[in-house]
């Protein structure tokens, strides 16, 4: 992983989330993670790192959110 992706990481986890991740730099984590970038109605965007986890949120925060809440429900699945 890039150094740069590994910043945006970092700064994604960290408490409390930063106001000034770029969403550029988001959607450039997810992709080289293998993931995938879908534009949706309006400026609405759903990342996902596999097609069984999708997540999507208009700020940082609730990327953040959904991320956990898309790989929590995963996990339980047990897929």
């Amino acid at each position: 992983m890039q150094k740069r992706h590994q910043k945006t990481l970092q700064a994604l986890f960290r408490q409390p989330t930063s106001g000034t991740v770029a969403f550029a730099d988001i959607e450039s984590l997810i992709l080289a993670l293998g993931g995938e970038v879908l534009e949706r109605e309006g400026s609405r965007v759903k990342l996902g790192v596999r097609p069984i986890i999708g997540f999507h949120g208009e700020t940082v925060a609730e990327l953040r959110a959904q991320f956990i809440a898309a790989v929590d429900d995963y996990l339980e699945e047990g897929v």
